[in-house]
């Protein structure tokens, strides 16, 4: 995550975008994209809480940023970097994990 401090409202529109593909959950087997590939719940929940937690968090501190938007809440076709998989039935991270870390994030946007 790369930011700019500014005067007017820092607000990440889109960050995450990992991939983890669920078999029988997913639109397509053969075509995948994600920004990075992940090959279990338990890696791709470690990703995210570093990446809430070593990347986005310190960006709150230094640039004052007010609002983050994580992609994306489900897989759509090619897409399997959703929270969740494309027919919406598995949920791919550790779900109070993954909270812990948002909190983190919700409380220092707070002070």
């Amino acid at each position: 995550v790369k930011l700019k401090p500014s005067d007017k409202p820092l607000f990440l529109s889109e960050f995450g975008g990992y991939s983890m593909r669920v078999d029988d959950h997913s639109f397509n087997l053969d075509k995948a994209y994600g920004y990075k590939t992940l090959e279990s719940s338990e890696a791709l929940s470690a990703a995210l809480e570093r990446l809430y937690l070593d990347e986005v968090l310190p960006e709150i501190k230094k640039n004052a940023l007010c609002a983050t938007v994580l992609t994306q809440v489900s897989d759509v076709e090619d897409e399997i970097n959703g929270l969740m998989t494309y027919d919406r039935k598995v949920i791919k991270m550790d779900v109070p994990r993954i909270a812990a870390a948002n909190r983190k994030v919700i409380e220092s946007m707070s002070k």
